[in-house]
Protein backbone atom coordinates (compact mmCIF):
# COMPACT_ATOMS: atom_id res chain seq x y z
CA UNK A 1 0.00 0.00 0.00
CA UNK A 2 1.79 3.09 -1.04
CA UNK A 3 0.93 6.77 0.13
CA UNK A 4 1.88 10.01 -1.70
CA UNK A 5 0.84 13.07 0.24
CA UNK A 6 0.65 15.90 -1.99
CA UNK A 7 0.59 19.70 -0.51
CA UNK A 8 1.68 23.04 -2.30
CA UNK A 9 5.21 23.39 0.04
CA UNK A 10 6.69 21.68 3.28
CA UNK A 11 6.10 24.58 5.25
CA UNK A 12 2.97 26.31 6.82
CA UNK A 13 0.91 25.12 9.30
CA UNK A 14 -0.57 22.27 6.72
CA UNK A 15 2.68 21.24 5.96
CA UNK A 16 3.56 20.84 9.27
CA UNK A 17 0.45 18.42 9.62
CA UNK A 18 1.02 16.94 6.22
CA UNK A 19 4.87 16.16 7.30
CA UNK A 20 4.17 14.97 11.07
CA UNK A 21 1.89 12.58 9.11
CA UNK A 22 4.27 11.29 6.45
CA UNK A 23 6.73 10.59 9.46
CA UNK A 24 4.84 8.68 11.37
CA UNK A 25 3.24 6.59 8.54
CA UNK A 26 6.93 6.04 7.96
CA UNK A 27 7.75 4.91 11.34
CA UNK A 28 4.50 2.37 11.14
CA UNK A 29 6.22 0.74 8.32
CA UNK A 30 3.60 2.44 5.60
CA UNK A 31 4.87 3.35 2.29
CA UNK A 32 4.62 7.12 2.39
CA UNK A 33 6.03 9.57 0.02
CA UNK A 34 5.40 13.28 -0.46
CA UNK A 35 5.28 15.59 -3.69
CA UNK A 36 5.39 19.42 -2.93
CA UNK A 37 5.83 22.13 -5.83
CA UNK A 38 8.12 24.44 -3.02
CA UNK A 39 10.30 22.86 -0.73
CA UNK A 40 13.01 24.38 1.57
CA UNK A 41 15.72 22.59 3.17
CA UNK A 42 13.76 19.98 4.84
CA UNK A 43 15.75 17.15 6.41
CA UNK A 44 12.78 14.11 5.88
CA UNK A 45 12.77 11.53 3.63
CA UNK A 46 10.79 10.72 1.05
CA UNK A 47 10.05 14.58 0.28
CA UNK A 48 10.18 15.50 -3.71
CA UNK A 49 9.56 18.29 -5.78
CA UNK A 50 7.21 18.28 -8.38
CA UNK A 51 9.38 18.04 -12.08
CA UNK A 52 7.48 18.83 -15.73
CA UNK A 53 8.94 15.51 -17.35
CA UNK A 54 10.95 16.62 -20.04
CA UNK A 55 8.63 14.22 -22.93
CA UNK A 56 5.30 15.62 -21.59
CA UNK A 57 3.32 15.39 -24.40
CA UNK A 58 2.42 18.63 -26.55
CA UNK A 59 -0.85 19.20 -28.06
CA UNK A 60 -1.12 19.53 -31.63
CA UNK A 61 -2.17 23.32 -30.51
CA UNK A 62 1.03 23.73 -28.99
CA UNK A 63 3.26 22.98 -31.93
CA UNK A 64 1.25 25.19 -34.07
CA UNK A 65 1.10 27.84 -31.66
CA UNK A 66 5.02 27.35 -30.95
CA UNK A 67 5.67 27.11 -34.78
CA UNK A 68 3.74 30.48 -35.38
CA UNK A 69 5.89 32.41 -32.41
CA UNK A 70 9.03 30.89 -34.31
CA UNK A 71 7.99 32.41 -37.79
CA UNK A 72 7.33 35.99 -35.94
CA UNK A 73 10.24 36.10 -34.12
CA UNK A 74 12.16 35.40 -37.64
CA UNK A 75 10.89 38.95 -38.49
CA UNK A 76 11.33 40.25 -35.71
CA UNK A 77 7.52 40.44 -34.25
CA UNK A 78 7.02 39.41 -31.08
CA UNK A 79 3.45 38.27 -29.77
CA UNK A 80 1.91 39.60 -27.00
CA UNK A 81 1.02 36.86 -24.61
CA UNK A 82 -2.70 37.33 -23.15
CA UNK A 83 -3.09 38.03 -19.42
CA UNK A 84 -4.53 34.67 -18.19
CA UNK A 85 -8.58 35.83 -17.02
CA UNK A 86 -8.05 34.77 -13.77
CA UNK A 87 -4.69 36.70 -13.27
CA UNK A 88 -6.61 39.47 -14.16
CA UNK A 89 -9.46 38.68 -11.47
CA UNK A 90 -6.85 38.02 -8.93
CA UNK A 91 -5.39 41.93 -9.74
CA UNK A 92 -8.50 42.99 -9.34
CA UNK A 93 -9.62 41.70 -6.12
CA UNK A 94 -6.20 42.22 -4.29
CA UNK A 95 -7.21 45.90 -4.79
CA UNK A 96 -9.97 45.51 -3.62
CA UNK A 97 -9.36 43.10 -0.61
CA UNK A 98 -7.87 44.11 2.87
CA UNK A 99 -3.90 43.00 3.32
CA UNK A 100 -5.43 41.72 6.97
CA UNK A 101 -7.74 38.87 5.17
CA UNK A 102 -6.20 35.59 4.45
CA UNK A 103 -4.67 34.81 0.45
CA UNK A 104 -7.01 34.13 -2.00
CA UNK A 105 -6.29 30.94 -4.95
CA UNK A 106 -7.77 29.92 -7.60
CA UNK A 107 -8.71 26.39 -8.65
CA UNK A 108 -6.59 26.47 -12.32
CA UNK A 109 -2.92 25.43 -12.24
CA UNK A 110 -0.57 24.89 -15.63
CA UNK A 111 0.52 21.62 -13.60
CA UNK A 112 -0.53 18.55 -14.35
CA UNK A 113 0.08 16.41 -11.00
CA UNK A 114 -0.92 13.16 -13.02
CA UNK A 115 1.84 12.59 -15.06
CA UNK A 116 4.47 12.61 -12.53
CA UNK A 117 6.30 8.93 -11.65
CA UNK A 118 5.21 9.27 -7.66
CA UNK A 119 2.02 9.81 -9.01
CA UNK A 120 1.76 6.74 -11.11
CA UNK A 121 3.56 4.46 -8.57
CA UNK A 122 0.70 5.55 -5.66
CA UNK A 123 -2.08 3.39 -4.71
CA UNK A 124 -3.61 6.14 -2.76
CA UNK A 125 -3.95 9.98 -3.09
CA UNK A 126 -3.72 12.37 -0.14
CA UNK A 127 -3.98 15.57 -0.80
CA UNK A 128 -3.71 18.06 1.67
CA UNK A 129 -2.93 22.40 1.44
CA UNK A 130 -2.66 22.47 -2.77
CA UNK A 131 -3.11 26.04 -3.41
CA UNK A 132 -1.57 26.66 -6.66
CA UNK A 133 -0.40 23.14 -6.85
CA UNK A 134 -3.43 21.35 -8.03
CA UNK A 135 -5.50 22.08 -11.39
CA UNK A 136 -8.86 21.16 -10.08
CA UNK A 137 -10.40 20.18 -13.45
CA UNK A 138 -7.48 17.90 -15.20
CA UNK A 139 -6.51 16.58 -12.17
CA UNK A 140 -9.87 14.96 -10.75
CA UNK A 141 -10.78 14.36 -14.71
CA UNK A 142 -7.55 12.03 -14.84
CA UNK A 143 -7.08 10.63 -11.38
CA UNK A 144 -7.84 7.04 -11.77
CA UNK A 145 -7.00 6.31 -8.32
CA UNK A 146 -8.64 6.91 -4.99
CA UNK A 147 -8.53 10.15 -2.90
CA UNK A 148 -8.02 11.18 0.31
CA UNK A 149 -8.34 14.96 1.02
CA UNK A 150 -7.77 16.52 4.99
CA UNK A 151 -9.25 20.01 4.86
CA UNK A 152 -7.18 22.18 6.51
CA UNK A 153 -9.11 25.53 5.84
CA UNK A 154 -12.45 25.96 3.69
CA UNK A 155 -10.97 26.42 0.32
CA UNK A 156 -11.82 23.58 -1.39
CA UNK A 157 -15.54 24.28 -1.12
CA UNK A 158 -15.29 28.12 -1.30
CA UNK A 159 -14.34 29.65 -4.60
CA UNK A 160 -11.18 31.46 -3.66
CA UNK A 161 -11.63 32.34 -0.21
CA UNK A 162 -9.10 30.33 1.90
CA UNK A 163 -11.86 31.10 5.23
CA UNK A 164 -15.44 32.38 5.17
CA UNK A 165 -14.12 36.15 6.81
CA UNK A 166 -17.52 37.94 7.21
CA UNK A 167 -15.83 39.30 10.54
CA UNK A 168 -12.87 41.81 11.04
CA UNK A 169 -11.28 43.67 14.71
CA UNK A 170 -13.18 45.28 17.13
CA UNK A 171 -15.36 48.25 17.13
CA UNK A 172 -15.47 50.94 19.49
CA UNK A 173 -17.67 48.63 21.65
CA UNK A 174 -15.43 45.67 21.37
CA UNK A 175 -18.22 43.57 19.21
CA UNK A 176 -16.56 42.22 16.05
CA UNK A 177 -17.42 44.65 12.77
CA UNK A 178 -18.87 43.24 9.81
CA UNK A 179 -16.72 42.57 6.78
CA UNK A 180 -17.89 44.83 3.78
CA UNK A 181 -17.55 42.60 0.67
CA UNK A 182 -17.19 44.29 -3.18
CA UNK A 183 -20.23 42.63 -5.36
CA UNK A 184 -17.23 41.94 -7.58
CA UNK A 185 -15.85 40.00 -4.73
CA UNK A 186 -19.09 38.14 -4.34
CA UNK A 187 -19.45 37.42 -7.89
CA UNK A 188 -15.78 35.69 -8.37
CA UNK A 189 -16.30 34.32 -5.48
CA UNK A 190 -19.59 33.04 -6.67
CA UNK A 191 -18.06 32.00 -10.11
CA UNK A 192 -15.50 29.56 -8.72
CA UNK A 193 -17.76 28.13 -6.15
CA UNK A 194 -19.90 26.78 -9.40
CA UNK A 195 -17.32 25.96 -11.29
CA UNK A 196 -15.91 23.41 -8.29
CA UNK A 197 -19.63 22.33 -7.76
CA UNK A 198 -20.07 21.12 -11.63
CA UNK A 199 -16.31 19.28 -10.81
CA UNK A 200 -17.13 17.71 -7.62
CA UNK A 201 -20.81 16.89 -8.74
CA UNK A 202 -19.82 13.27 -9.54
CA UNK A 203 -16.42 12.47 -8.21
CA UNK A 204 -16.42 10.50 -4.58
CA UNK A 205 -13.46 11.52 -2.18
CA UNK A 206 -12.76 10.59 1.46
CA UNK A 207 -12.45 13.57 2.87
CA UNK A 208 -10.90 14.00 6.32
CA UNK A 209 -12.30 16.63 8.89
CA UNK A 210 -10.10 18.01 11.35
CA UNK A 211 -13.03 18.86 13.54
CA UNK A 212 -16.62 18.97 13.98
CA UNK A 213 -17.11 22.11 12.99
CA UNK A 214 -15.41 21.43 9.47
CA UNK A 215 -17.42 18.69 8.95
CA UNK A 216 -20.32 20.64 9.55
CA UNK A 217 -19.41 23.51 7.24
CA UNK A 218 -18.55 20.52 4.68
CA UNK A 219 -22.08 19.38 4.96
CA UNK A 220 -23.39 22.98 4.63
CA UNK A 221 -21.40 23.53 1.95
CA UNK A 222 -22.88 20.76 -0.05
CA UNK A 223 -20.28 20.23 -2.48
CA UNK A 224 -19.35 16.70 -2.39
CA UNK A 225 -22.68 14.66 -2.51
CA UNK A 226 -20.83 11.12 -3.52
CA UNK A 227 -18.17 11.86 -0.38
CA UNK A 228 -17.72 10.56 3.17
CA UNK A 229 -16.37 12.27 5.66
CA UNK A 230 -13.83 11.10 8.31
CA UNK A 231 -13.32 12.95 11.65
CA UNK A 232 -9.38 12.24 12.60
CA UNK A 233 -8.05 15.12 14.20
CA UNK A 234 -4.07 16.12 13.35
CA UNK A 235 -1.51 14.47 15.46
CA UNK A 236 1.77 15.37 17.06
CA UNK A 237 4.59 13.52 18.45
CA UNK A 238 4.30 14.07 22.54
CA UNK A 239 7.67 13.49 23.00
CA UNK A 240 8.61 16.89 21.04
CA UNK A 241 6.33 19.10 23.39
CA UNK A 242 6.68 17.97 27.18
CA UNK A 243 6.06 20.04 30.41
CA UNK A 244 9.72 22.35 30.80
CA UNK A 245 10.69 24.30 33.82
CA UNK A 246 9.03 27.66 33.84
CA UNK A 247 12.34 29.31 34.72
CA UNK A 248 14.37 27.76 32.42
CA UNK A 249 12.28 28.46 29.79
CA UNK A 250 12.17 32.24 30.78
CA UNK A 251 16.03 32.04 30.87
CA UNK A 252 16.09 30.57 27.45
CA UNK A 253 13.90 33.23 26.00
CA UNK A 254 15.38 35.90 27.85
CA UNK A 255 11.70 36.42 29.12
CA UNK A 256 11.19 38.17 32.71
CA UNK A 257 11.12 35.69 35.58
CA UNK A 258 8.61 37.64 38.10
CA UNK A 259 5.99 38.39 35.59
CA UNK A 260 2.70 36.26 34.79
CA UNK A 261 2.76 36.12 30.87
CA UNK A 262 0.21 35.49 28.44
CA UNK A 263 1.64 34.36 25.16
CA UNK A 264 -0.13 34.92 21.61
CA UNK A 265 1.56 33.04 18.55
CA UNK A 266 0.55 33.14 14.73
CA UNK A 267 2.93 32.85 11.32
CA UNK A 268 1.44 36.45 10.56
CA UNK A 269 0.38 38.55 13.25
CA UNK A 270 -1.32 41.17 11.26
CA UNK A 271 -3.66 38.24 9.99
CA UNK A 272 -7.30 39.46 10.71
CA UNK A 273 -8.93 36.68 11.57
CA UNK A 274 -5.98 35.56 14.12
CA UNK A 275 -7.81 38.39 16.52
CA UNK A 276 -5.02 40.10 18.25
CA UNK A 277 -6.49 43.26 17.93
CA UNK A 278 -9.09 41.21 20.50
CA UNK A 279 -6.76 40.16 22.46
CA UNK A 280 -4.79 43.60 22.93
CA UNK A 281 -8.34 45.55 23.72
CA UNK A 282 -9.00 42.84 25.93
CA UNK A 283 -5.73 43.15 28.07
CA UNK A 284 -6.31 46.27 29.21
CA UNK A 285 -9.35 44.66 31.08
CA UNK A 286 -7.95 42.26 32.96
CA UNK A 287 -7.64 42.03 36.69
CA UNK A 288 -4.12 42.33 37.22
CA UNK A 289 -1.01 44.31 36.86
CA UNK A 290 1.21 41.74 36.56
CA UNK A 291 0.65 40.16 33.58
CA UNK A 292 2.27 40.93 30.64
CA UNK A 293 1.45 40.04 26.63
CA UNK A 294 4.20 37.59 24.89
CA UNK A 295 4.03 37.61 20.95
CA UNK A 296 5.72 35.02 18.40
CA UNK A 297 5.24 35.32 14.96
CA UNK A 298 6.11 36.87 11.79
CA UNK A 299 5.94 41.19 11.46
CA UNK A 300 5.72 43.46 14.63
CA UNK A 301 2.55 44.71 15.48
CA UNK A 302 2.54 48.42 16.23
CA UNK A 303 1.77 49.21 19.75
CA UNK A 304 0.31 51.71 22.27
CA UNK A 305 2.96 52.78 24.78
CA UNK A 306 0.97 51.73 27.80
CA UNK A 307 1.00 47.83 26.57
CA UNK A 308 2.92 45.73 28.25
CA UNK A 309 4.32 43.78 25.38
CA UNK A 310 7.23 41.50 24.22
CA UNK A 311 7.89 40.80 20.77
CA UNK A 312 9.95 36.97 20.11
CA UNK A 313 9.68 37.25 16.60
CA UNK A 314 9.17 34.80 14.45
CA UNK A 315 10.35 30.98 15.90
CA UNK A 316 11.39 27.99 13.69
CA UNK A 317 13.19 25.81 16.29
CA UNK A 318 10.39 23.07 17.43
CA UNK A 319 12.52 23.08 21.07
CA UNK A 320 12.31 26.96 21.28
CA UNK A 321 8.09 26.66 20.67
CA UNK A 322 8.17 24.09 23.29
CA UNK A 323 10.32 26.16 25.84
CA UNK A 324 7.54 29.59 24.92
CA UNK A 325 4.80 27.35 25.55
CA UNK A 326 6.20 26.19 28.47
CA UNK A 327 7.07 29.80 30.12
CA UNK A 328 3.48 31.25 29.61
CA UNK A 329 1.39 31.12 32.16
CA UNK A 330 -2.07 31.15 29.72
CA UNK A 331 -1.83 30.78 26.00
CA UNK A 332 -4.28 32.59 23.98
CA UNK A 333 -5.84 32.27 20.42
CA UNK A 334 -8.38 35.02 19.63
CA UNK A 335 -9.14 33.58 16.29
CA UNK A 336 -12.60 34.64 14.81
CA UNK A 337 -12.23 31.45 12.61
CA UNK A 338 -9.82 28.14 12.85
CA UNK A 339 -9.92 24.48 12.08
CA UNK A 340 -7.76 22.86 14.58
CA UNK A 341 -4.95 24.93 15.22
CA UNK A 342 -1.13 23.13 15.77
CA UNK A 343 -0.76 25.81 18.24
CA UNK A 344 -3.17 25.35 20.56
CA UNK A 345 -2.03 21.15 20.37
CA UNK A 346 1.05 22.30 21.06
CA UNK A 347 0.26 24.49 23.83
CA UNK A 348 -1.84 21.34 25.77
CA UNK A 349 1.26 19.45 25.04
CA UNK A 350 3.26 21.34 27.17
CA UNK A 351 0.63 21.66 29.54
CA UNK A 352 -0.10 25.03 29.32
CA UNK A 353 -4.16 26.36 29.34
CA UNK A 354 -5.94 27.92 26.73
CA UNK A 355 -7.92 30.62 25.95
CA UNK A 356 -10.33 31.24 22.95
CA UNK A 357 -13.50 32.55 21.31
CA UNK A 358 -16.10 29.81 20.75
CA UNK A 359 -15.26 28.97 17.34
CA UNK A 360 -13.56 25.87 14.86
CA UNK A 361 -12.07 22.88 16.60
CA UNK A 362 -11.23 25.41 19.78
CA UNK A 363 -14.87 23.28 21.01
CA UNK A 364 -12.96 20.01 20.71
CA UNK A 365 -9.57 20.63 21.78
CA UNK A 366 -10.34 22.92 24.85
CA UNK A 367 -12.78 21.23 27.61
CA UNK A 368 -13.71 24.36 29.71
CA UNK A 369 -12.74 25.01 32.56
CA UNK A 370 -10.57 21.81 32.94
CA UNK A 371 -7.58 22.57 30.47
CA UNK A 372 -8.37 26.09 29.35
CA UNK A 373 -11.72 28.75 28.77
CA UNK A 374 -14.26 29.12 25.69
CA UNK A 375 -15.40 32.67 26.24
CA UNK A 376 -18.99 33.03 25.63
CA UNK A 377 -19.20 34.99 22.48
CA UNK A 378 -17.09 36.91 19.99
CA UNK A 379 -16.27 39.82 21.44
CA UNK A 380 -13.53 41.93 23.64
CA UNK A 381 -15.66 41.79 26.95
CA UNK A 382 -16.09 38.22 26.45
CA UNK A 383 -12.64 37.40 26.09
CA UNK A 384 -11.52 39.37 29.18
CA UNK A 385 -14.03 37.67 31.02
CA UNK A 386 -12.25 34.10 30.22
CA UNK A 387 -9.02 35.66 30.83
CA UNK A 388 -10.10 36.72 34.39
CA UNK A 389 -11.75 33.85 35.15
CA UNK A 390 -8.65 31.77 34.80
CA UNK A 391 -6.80 34.05 36.91
CA UNK A 392 -9.12 34.55 39.25
CA UNK A 393 -9.65 30.64 39.29
CA UNK A 394 -7.32 28.79 37.31
CA UNK A 395 -8.10 25.54 36.11
CA UNK A 396 -9.46 22.05 37.18
CA UNK A 397 -6.72 20.15 35.67
CA UNK A 398 -3.01 20.23 37.16
CA UNK A 399 -0.72 20.60 34.30
CA UNK A 400 -0.01 16.82 34.24
CA UNK A 401 -3.47 16.05 33.54
CA UNK A 402 -3.60 18.62 30.87
CA UNK A 403 -0.85 17.01 29.11
CA UNK A 404 -1.87 13.40 29.76
CA UNK A 405 -5.24 14.24 28.30
CA UNK A 406 -4.12 15.85 25.03
CA UNK A 407 -1.42 12.40 24.74
CA UNK A 408 -4.62 10.80 24.63
CA UNK A 409 -6.48 12.56 22.19
CA UNK A 410 -3.97 14.27 20.01
CA UNK A 411 -0.21 12.12 20.26
CA UNK A 412 0.21 11.16 16.14
CA UNK A 413 -0.23 7.60 17.34
CA UNK A 414 -3.52 7.97 17.47
CA UNK A 415 -3.72 9.98 14.33
CA UNK A 416 -1.34 7.03 12.84
CA UNK A 417 -3.91 4.33 13.90
CA UNK A 418 -7.43 5.95 12.28
CA UNK A 419 -5.89 6.99 9.16
CA UNK A 420 -4.22 3.31 8.43
CA UNK A 421 -7.31 2.17 9.36
CA UNK A 422 -8.93 4.78 6.37
CA UNK A 423 -6.16 3.80 4.08
CA UNK A 424 -6.58 -0.21 4.43
CA UNK A 425 -10.74 0.44 3.94
CA UNK A 426 -10.16 2.34 0.50
CA UNK A 427 -7.03 -0.35 -0.44
CA UNK A 428 -9.04 -3.14 -0.01
CA UNK A 429 -11.67 -1.62 -1.95
CA UNK A 430 -9.90 -1.09 -4.97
Amino acid sequence: MKILHINTSDQGGAANACLRLHEGLLNSGIDSKVLVRYKSNNNLPEIYVYEKMVHEKITYKKRLENKIQRILNEFGIRKRNPVPETEIERQFLQKLRSKDLEMISFPQSDIDITNNKLFCEADIIHLHWVAGFLDYKTFFARCNKPIVWTFHDQNPFLGVEHYNEKLSGPDQNGYPAIRQFDNYELEIEEKYKQYKRKIFKNIPLNIVALCNWMKSEINDSKMFPLSKINIIPNGIDSKQYKILDKKFSRELLNLPLEKKIILFVSDNINNNRKGIKYLLKAFEKINSDNYVICCVGRNIYSQSEYIKYIELGEIKDQRLMNAAYSSADLFVIPSLMDNLPNTVLESLLSATPVVSFPVGGMLDMIKNKKNGYIASKITVDALAEAINEFIKNGVDFTAEEIRKDAVERYDIAVQINRMTQLYKDIYHEI
